[in-house]
């Protein structure tokens, strides 16, 4: 339900490409009611979030979840935009501030560009969550509250592990990275890395800037097929890009032939694995990075804490390994059974 709230801005909604949501219900994730005064009384906390493209399912499936958790608070008042790189992202978000936000949530395009604005929030009373992606020292240095995210060194190190395993004789692997400055994609590359020295057979022979879109994932896989036309595997630091990947392997008629791995889980992504599209697939908890971050906030804007890392779980899974899930042959928690189920009914 989109909405505009009163006060926060007089220019139409087309043009901000921001959605105002106000939540519904009475039922909070955690104990008691946090978001209520010493009286009992509802106190408004107003959040706002600016984040990656919403074009990019992996964002679109953050917000959805925390539209989802916003339901359970009748008294918060939430706002979002997307972003198509960090300046877009710091004008964005000064904007915000100058309207009066208690909680500010980051999906950060760059880790350290983005510190004068964190330093700015922190300033002015904000409390500030950084999604997903970090901005080393922030938490540390108490300018933000919380950051949330899986483990994504060992999300690149489990996906590195089962490709050393998965092609014993080793080959010529490339990798396909994320945006210059990104930690997740400095910390998936170097998780990847660690991983594949389980097999001193394996290569990496190419590394290119995708900027996490799939046009961009095409051109790059494409120059590293035609340089590298023994690659034995293709490690793409999103779906996205490996979509544009999976592009590129099919012109050169390489589909079969080179194993390409996907990382987010987002439903297209595992709808591709469970396909066999994709070879592998790196799991990230994001619904649960969405709805945790609402739930937090509405702690942080009504005086309490949370923890300085909230850190779901990350999975790699093979097709087989999905395939297992989806029957039954393989046990997994209900978050990923839905997931699963979802991309494999179509309904993504």
């Amino acid at each position: 339900m989109g909405h505009e709230v009163r006060g926060v801005s007089s220019l139409p909604i087309a043009r901000r490409r921001v959605l105002f949501l106000v939540g519904a219900g009475a039922t909070a994730a955690l104990s008691g009611r946090p978001w209520q005064t010493a009286r009992g009384q509802a106190k408004t906390v107003r959040i706002g979030a600016v984040t990656g493209n919403f074009s990019n399912p992996a964002v679109k499936q953050m917000v959805d979840a925390m539209q989802g958790e916003l339901k359970k608070y009748p008294n918060a008042k939430f706002f979002v935009q997307d972003s198509a790189n960090v300046s877009e992202q710091v004008a964005k978000a000064e904007t915000m501030l100058g309207q009066g936000i208690d909680v500010l949530g980051l999906h950060p395009w760059d880790g350290k560009a983005i510190m004068p604005l964190i330093a700015k929030a922190h300033s002015k009373g904000v409390k500030v969550f950084l999604l997903i992606d970090d901005a080393p020292g922030a938490v540390d240095k108490g300018l933000a509250v919380s950051f949330s995210s899986a483990n994504e060194v060992q999300g690149g190190r489990l996906l590195g592990g089962w490709l050393s395993a998965a092609i014993p004789n080793g080959g010529n692997v490339a990798i396909i990275e994320g945006s210059p400055g990104n930690y997740s994609a400095i910390y998936r590359s170097q998780g990847f890395k660690e991983g594949i020295k389980k097999n001193e057979k394996i290569k990496v022979v190419a590394e290119g800037t995708g900027n996490w879109q799939r046009d961009q994932g095409l051109r790059v896989a494409t120059d590293m097929i035609t340089a590298n036309p023994d690659l034995a595997a293709i490690f793409a630091h999103n779906d996205e890009m490996a979509f544009g990947a999976l592009q590129a392997l099919k012109a050169a008629n390489k589909t079969g032939k080179v194993i390409l791995i996907g990382y987010n889980g987002t439903c297209i992504g595992i709808q591709a694995a469970l396909k066999g599209d994709f070879q592998a697939e790196g799991i990230l908890p994001i619904p649960q990075i969405g709805s945790s971050f609402i739930a937090s906030a509405m702690v942080v804007g009504t005086g309490g804490s949370v923890p300085k890392r909230i850190e779901p779980p990350i999975l790699a899974l093979s097709t087989a390994e999905l395939k297992a899930v989806e029957s039954g042959s393989r046990q997994a928690d209900s978050s990923l059974k839905d997931r699963i189920h979802t991309a494999a009914g179509g309904r993504c």
